[in-house]
């Protein structure tokens, strides 16, 4: 989390442990409690909060390292010293923000008077140049908030039972197309052409064939990167699942001048009905970039216009979506995984924390675009906030 320039510095800010809140250690819980692991560290218990709202959370389970910061701040004061020598000023003001945001801790705010200058939560951060991030006005951005709109709805209305397992599943299988009566292998002639523009052979990967340009048979291909731990760009291509074909055919000239490393595409019906079901992988953003100019040219090319499905939480590259790009992250120590996948995981995360709030769906809507923002998501672009 960024501040906007002339606003306060949340880490100059007095603070303190939030009353009513409860630290207990796990040696003090019943043997047979199932805790959830904390989000880092090693888990010391859990904070328990004797005043939650209405439909807010009671419980969060807390690592060591935060229950000595909840501790030390009994008596109000500044965050510990050795919070922003471990983790730098950066890092140390995000992670605060999220304690903020998840009511653990209350900030001073003496502009509201004796009376009520404690604050926490959304209301608190936004008093510090920290409220929930802008999003963009496009097509696709208008619709992946939209979903996490009825995402979060769906949670109020189910009063929060889902786990974060099954709203990341719901979130990650969102926007698949409902119907292919009749769809069955009418894409699988455009691959043909596909490979006989690049003079390739396709092979075949779980539900996805991956054709890969006859000049790469030796250079890196998205898997490689994948295992070498190195972010790798990806352009999606979503048209309706019917005008799959038809868009493959209109892209194959294009792709012989294109500098890619290796494109997949739905082998089955249920992969050619995800969002997500022509996907091209290349060495860096600028080469993506330049191509999805040729792409985009081509795909407009001819009659009919292709009907456009786009890619949920990802970043536009035409008004329409029919192009969009995303970067697969990298995380040290944890096994390579796509962005959308990750995304939904932590969209879910984000989800389940801003149920202690008992917040509208509106407010609750802004607290998770806030926790992405922490957590390095661009949410007016749906992409890395590096990437810009």
């Amino acid at each position: 989390m960024t501040g906007s320039a002339g606003a306060r510095d949340l880490l100059a800010a007095r603070l303190r442990r939030r009353p009513g809140l409860e630290l207990v250690p796990r040696e003090r819980l019943e043997a047979s409690a199932s805790l959830p692991a904390p989000r880092s560290g090693e888990l010391f218990g859990i904070a328990r909060w004797s005043d939650a709202p209405a439909g807010g959370s009671h419980l969060e389970a807390i690592d060591t390292d935060l229950a000595l910061v909840l501790y030390a701040l009994d008596e109000p004061g500044r965050l510990p010293a050795f919070v922003r020598r471990a983790l730098g000023d950066a890092a140390a003001r995000q992670r605060l923000g999220e304690w903020v945001l998840d009511g653990l801790l209350e900030v001073h705010r003496p502009e509201l008077g004796a009376a009520g200058s404690w604050d926490t939560g959304a209301s608190a951060l936004e008093a510090f140049g920290l409220g929930a991030p802008p999003t963009a006005d496009d097509e696709l951005a208008r619709r992946s908030l939209r979903l996490l709109e009825l995402t979060v709805a769906g949670d109020v209305a189910e009063g929060g039972r889902a786990a974060r397992h099954e709203l990341a599943e719901r979130l990650y299988r969102a926007g698949r197309e409902p119907d292919g009566g009749g769809l069955e292998g009418c894409w699988k002639r455009g691959v043909d052409e596909v490979c006989a523009a690049l003079g390739a052979t396709p092979s075949r990967i779980d539900f996805w064939t991956v054709v890969r340009p006859s000049t790469r048979s030796r250079g890196v291909s998205a898997a490689g990167a994948a295992a070498g731990a190195r972010p790798v760009p990806k352009l999606y291509v979503s048209p309706a699942a019917a005008d799959l074909g038809e868009a493959l055919r209109r892209l194959a000239p294009a792709l012989r001048r294109i500098d890619f490393v290796e494109l997949k595409v739905g082998a089955t019906l249920d992969a050619v009905l995800r969002p997500d079901k022509l996907v091209l992988y290349f060495e860096d953003r600028r080469r993506l970039e330049q191509a999805a100019e040729s792409l985009l040219s081509a795909l407009r090319r001819g009659e009919p216009s292709l009907r456009v499905h786009g890619v949920p939480f990802s970043g536009a590259l035409s008004p329409d979506g029919l192009l969009s790009w995303a970067i697969d992250p990298v995380i040290e120590g944890e096994p390579m995984t796509s962005w959308r996948a990750w995304l939904a995981q932590e969209i879910a995360a984000a989800i389940v924390a801003s149920r202690r709030s008992g917040s509208s769906v509106e407010e609750r809507c802004g607290e998770v675009l806030q926790r992405l923002h922490g957590r390095g998501v661009d949410v007016a672009v749906w992409a890395p906030l590096e990437a810009r």
